[in-house]
């Protein structure tokens, strides 16, 4: 019985969130006290990038030697693509370092407004009461899990970096829905990390040389974890589509509390609870009632 592509980009967003959740927890842990944010970014990416290489020199020559098709202003979608990445990337790590990990899961839920605008005004995506609904029921249990009613959230710097993620990886969404239609995922992903590692590495050198490594050893585990969480949005998206992948992306919060309760040692509220049941009961609206006519 074949997969349908829609069930496809479930699970590879779910693999996302489970690798991204463990990411952010290790992240929030490291740039605080061990590394620069900047460095660690750089450093990651690169590392991503030679690890990439490695294996396609020695597993996936076909891959290596690919020929793309650059008419139609492909390569600048990618350069475009890279840039919007990197600078949410950047947005989130240094977000992190003056705001914490709570404010950053509710104000990165926010992206699927602008996913939802953008893919009906560029991508003519189907309009429905059910999808809005979804939309909704999403925005709601995620806020909802990351957010205690009688806590008050307060603004700083660090969230409007969080805001400006959510701005930029909706945009980076709708980019590489539009690439993939061209080339995989697996392609564009090693496109990107080499990119990311260009940008990153002239930034580095002018204003922030680096001195010494403290941490190698997580910087390669976070190197194999972005490689592999990366891959699978990119999968994600090409299968089931931007807004798809924005809604069952919510799910994210409720694995880095899990993540958060094996490595920090901090258990789940009910509230968080309740939030993640009402997120899969969007996820649910979302694949049952608005795919028929989309």
């Amino acid at each position: 019985m074949e997969i349908s592509n829609t069930k496809k980009a479930l699970i590879a967003t779910i693999g996302f969130c489970l690798f991204n959740s463990l990411q952010i927890v290790l992240q929030q842990l490291f740039v605080k006290s061990s590394i620069h944010p900047l460095h660690l970014l750089f450093l990651s990416n690169l590392s991503s990038f030679i690890l990439f290489s490695i294996y396609l020199g020695f597993f996936g020559k076909k891959h290596l030697s690919f020929k793309i098709n650059l008419g139609h202003g492909l390569f600048w979608w990618i350069l475009l693509s890279a840039l919007l990445w990197t600078s949410a990337d950047l947005s989130t790590i240094f977000g992190l370092t003056i705001s914490s990990s709570i404010n950053f899961s509710i104000i990165s839920r926010l992206q699927i407004i602008p996913y939802y605008l953008f893919t009906i005004i560029f991508f003519k995506e189907y309009f429905s009461a059910n999808k809005i609904l979804a939309a909704i029921l999403s925005l709601i249990g995620g806020l909802i899990l990351v957010y205690n009613p009688g806590s008050n959230l307060k603004i700083n710097p660090g969230d409007l970096l969080f805001l400006l993620f959510a701005i930029l990886i909706s945009l980076n969404g709708l980019s590489i829905q539009k690439i993939t239609r061209s080339i995989s995922s697996f392609q564009l992903t090693y496109w990107l990390f080499g990119l990311s590692s260009l940008i990153l590495g002239i930034v580095v050198f002018i204003f922030l040389p680096i001195q010494k490594i403290d941490v190698p050893g997580y910087i390669i585990l976070n190197s194999l974890i972005s490689i592999v969480a990366f891959n699978l949005v990119s999968y994600a998206i090409s299968a089931g589509g931007a807004v798809f992948f924005c809604l069952t992306s919510n799910l994210l919060p409720l694995f880095t509390i899990i993540f958060s309760f094996f490595i920090l040692k901090q258990l789940p509220l009910i509230h968080q609870i309740a939030g993640g049941l009402i997120v899969i009961a969007s996820i649910f609206i979302f694949q049952k009632f608005g795919r028929k006519k989309n």
